[in-house]
């Protein structure tokens, strides 16, 4: 097992955090979207959170929530909540 060190996030999500104050994680861009999982390969040593196995393709994972949007919107773009899944 590794430890993850999160890092702070992206500075695109955080101007766009900025500019839209009640915005939702389904309104971010694909842009953003993409910068994040980047992001959170990198910090995740290009490792699934679960399972562990190495993602080779930034199009074969997706975003992932540590916790339900939909029991928590608010936190919809907590990036200390974010994590990969193939």
């Amino acid at each position: 097992m590794r430890t993850i060190s999160k890092r702070a996030e992206p500075s695109r999500l955080t101007t766009w955090k900025q500019t839209n104050p009640h915005g939702r994680y389904n309104q971010l861009t694909e842009d953003i979207r993409r910068i994040i999982r980047q992001h959170v390969l990198e910090e995740q040593f290009y490792l699934c959170a679960y399972c562990c196995q190495r993602i080779q393709d930034i199009d074969a994972c997706h975003n992932e929530h540590v916790e339900a949007q939909n029991l928590n919107p608010r936190r919809t773009l907590d990036f200390s909540k974010y994590c990969r899944q193939l």
